[in-house]
């Protein structure tokens, strides 16, 4: 491949405007990820603002360019956001993403509809011509996608610059060149370019200031965190997990150890051997001011009977409030003395929908508390991603091991497992998390996972466990439809990869997970593939169940995840206790990819689990994000 380097000179942009400090302005409409594209420029010490989509023209006209953002909405639908039409008259340079790439062909009377299928994840970008935006590219390269309509014809005056299979206006370019749009998001880490895409646009089209920075973020963060809080003192909610540990950390480093207390809550929903962990990390690191609580029983008498996950969450959420007043009650703490302090981080935000016009994919406990505390809230990691804190933490002195140990939920394993919560479901998703670990302790997938775990679903818990035409539980039309469209695709990609196999088929389970399609919220079925030669399971090729996957969620509208089985033995119609393995990578949890462990080392993991557990299938998930999200609920 060969990378873009020449630009037309009907294509270069003059600017008389000397580089200054200007901001560029980013207009929201509910992207998941709009802090994603601030960060990238804050990256490139470039300034950045974001504003709604109400902002007037007027207000933008000394900025340097303008981003309109993505989001859940369809422009032709009744109450999609817009922004102010006169933004398009101003003499500075607008770059379009995802929905915003459809608002501006929409608005400047280009033509945008419902796609054939949509795309969620990986897509390969073909470049059909240079351009400032893909400068110093190749013209081949993987985006990101996530996204159900397509521009299907440019505004007048436009051209398209480039395309991939599913979506033949991927880019657009005016003709003035001071107009530019993409249907995939460059903004996050999977977009393989996107940095390059980005910088282009900032330094290169909008020649926009670069900054300097006169202190480290720790710094910052802390001076913040003195100007916020003054002479009272926090009550930190604290888990023991790298967030809220880090904005302890930060908290005393502020305050004073005296100026933050913790409260560490055993909910009886935490890994095996967790509170004591928490308990000896944090005395390691000096902190002691800090109450252990054992409420494990309030929380399992909350979650009697939910099996939805939202409810699920904000059960536990209750639960944790219930427990923070009754320990705030029992300490006397005076508001006007004391502030809260929670280890949120922005992805928590992003997926509760922090913006006007975002969905909410699934409510973090944490964006509750505002809903029932008298008490002023202090989040020192709010507008940070993950990559960002373990950074700090390095940073302020945390152990390595610690640092890079995998994220936990704030709803611990309720969101594990799928259904109704018991003692037994969490003993058995606890000993095949053991397990797990234990088998990658010793490879280096122990620090190249972002995430680890394993998913308990029970099928009689909702319908009985009797396969029919591909439909394990109850058959419907829905069902049906799903599974022979399914089946389909698993035909043509076995053909299409010269797949070996002696029995090949999918199954539409009757769990359902959380996803995220085109930045809006999905509930749907798995699709489980299943394919066997001798008498095993297959070890198919890596790229065959890549493209494999991403078809099956891009193309059949009710699946927004896919499973493997690693089960040898009987079929799946027989299994009734399954253990989903959730293995990814990522940079800021904001995109993921499914890991390509060694199959070796897959084999080992799912023979274990089904010998020293009562777990009777185990199955990979290989879904990237979008449109899956990382926890399954």
């Amino acid at each position: 491949m060969t990378a873009i380097t020449e630009i037309s000179n009907d294509a270069r942009v003059e600017r008389s405007q000397e580089p200054g400090s200007a901001p560029i302005a980013i207009i929201d409409f509910g992207s998941q990820y709009t802090n994603l594209i601030r960060r990238s420029f804050r990256e490139l010490s470039v300034n950045c603002t974001i504003h709604s989509p109400d902002v007037a023209a007027e207000e933008l006209a000394e900025c340097a360019g303008v981003v309109l953002s993505g989001g859940p909405s369809s422009v032709y639908g009744p109450d999609a956001p817009r922004c102010d039409a006169a933004i398009f008259d101003l003499p500075i340079p607008i770059l379009g993403i995802c929905y915003g790439h459809q608002l501006m062909a929409e608005m400047l009377g280009g033509r945008v509809a419902p796609g054939e299928g949509g795309e969620y994840g990986r897509a390969r970008l073909e470049v059909l011509k240079g351009d400032h935006l893909f400068t110093g590219v190749p013209r081949e390269q993987e985006v990101w996608m996530s996204r159900g309509d397509v521009v299907e014809a440019p505004p007048p005056g436009f051209q398209v610059v480039a395309q991939t299979d599913a979506c033949p206006v991927a880019a657009m370019t005016s003709s003035a060149g001071d107009r530019y749009s993409v249907q995939f998001h460059p903004e996050v880490a999977h977009t393989t370019h996107g940095v390059q895409i980005l910088r282009n646009f900032a330094l290169g089209v909008c020649k926009a200031g670069v900054t300097t920075r006169s202190h480290d973020l720790v710094d910052d963060l802390v001076a913040g965190i003195r100007a916020e809080v003054g002479d009272r003192r926090v009550f930190l909610m604290l888990s023991g997990g790298i967030d809220s540990t880090v904005a302890c950390v930060l908290l005393a480093k502020a305050l004073g150890s005296e100026g933050v207390f913790g409260l560490h809550v055993d909910t009886g929903l935490l890994r095996a051997g967790e509170t004591d962990f928490v308990v000896r990390t944090l005395n390691e690191l000096g902190i002691h001011n800090f109450k252990v609580v054992d409420a494990s029983s309030d929380f399992l008498a909350a979650l009697k009977g939910v099996t939805d996950p939202e409810l699920k969450r904000r059960a536990v959420a209750q639960a944790f409030l219930d427990v923070k007043d009754r320990e705030m009650e029992a300490l006397g703490l005076d508001p006007a003395q004391w502030l809260m302090g929670q280890g949120t981080i922005y992805p928590d935000l992003i997926a509760s929908g922090v913006s006007d016009h975002s969905h909410t994919i699934k409510t973090h406990h944490n964006s509750l508390l505002q809903e029932r505390t008298e008490f002023p809230i202090v989040e020192p990691l709010k507008l940070l991603y993950k990559d960002e804190v373990r950074r700090i933490g390095t940073a302020l002195g945390l152990p390595e091991d610690f640092v890079w140990r995998e994220p936990f939920p704030g709803p611990g394993l309720s969101i594990r497992l799928l259904g109704e919560v018991t003692a037994e479901k969490l003993e058995l998703q606890r000993a095949a998390d053991v397990i797990l670990g234990e088998c990658l302790r010793s490879t280096r997938w122990h620090r190249d996972l972002w995430h680890r775990f394993p998913v308990l679903g029970v099928v009689s818990e909702l319908e009985a466990p009797v396969l029919r035409e591909g439909v394990l539980g109850d058959l419907s039309q829905e069902r049906l439809d799903t599974v022979q469209a399914a089946s389909r695709i698993l035909e043509e990609e076995l053909a299409a990869h010269g797949v070996s196999h002696d029995r090949a088929e999918c199954v539409i389970l009757p769990l359902k997970s959380v996803g995220i399609k085109g930045d809006a919220r999905s509930y749907e079925s798995p699709v489980a593939v299943s394919i066997a030669e001798r008498g095993e399971w297959a070890r198919v090729p890596y790229p065959f169940l890549e493209e494999l996957s991403s078809r099956l969620t891009n193309e059949v509208g009710s699946v927004n995840r896919v499973v493997y089985d690693l089960t040898s033995g009987p079929a799946i119609a027989e299994m009734d206790r399954l253990a989903f393995l959730r293995l990814i990578t990522s940079r800021d949890a904001m995109t993921a990819d499914w890991a390509k462990l060694e199959y070796e080392l897959l084999a080992e993991i799912s023979g274990r689990i089904t010998r020293e557990t009562a777990v009777d299938c185990v199955m990979l998930d290989i879904t990237q994000k979008p449109p899956s999200m990382m926890e399954w609920e």
